[in-house]
């Protein structure tokens, strides 16, 4: 079967613009030591404003996956004491996050829910 050359050209473009999109991530989501700076100066019921995601509508459900820049170990909480967090019972799959004031376990790999500790 024969493609068209204004096809081809066509499909270049939007792959292209594709892949110059996904290659700027700063512009999706802050920078890993500019979300650790924010999380770590607050105090436990306090709302994180870097945490406000357009992409994510509704409330946060256990069993359900959360925005997936939360996923990456960028956004883990590592004081665990100072927010007053419980260790992940598998440490080496599972990690804490700040999302809005609410404190949520994720596993690593799929980004679902696992527990979800309230805000004030």
């Amino acid at each position: 079967m024969k493609t068209t050359p204004t096809l081809s050209i066509l499909f270049g473009a939007l792959l292209a613009s594709g892949m110059a999109h996904a290659a700027d991530p700063a512009k999706q989501e802050p920078a890993r030591e500019a979300y650790q700076n924010q999380v770590l100066k607050q105090q436990p019921d306090q709302e994180d404003p870097q945490a406000k995601d357009p992409m994510h509508i509704g409330d946060l459900k256990e069993g359900t996956p959360a925005p997936h820049k939360y996923w990456r170990d960028d956004y883990a909480i590592k004081d665990l004491k100072k927010h007053n967090l419980p260790e992940p019972e598998d440490k080496e799959h599972e990690h804490w996050v700040k999302i809005g004031t609410d404190y949520v376990l994720l596993n690593n790999n799929t980004g679902t829910i696992q527990r979800i500790i309230k805000g004030k």
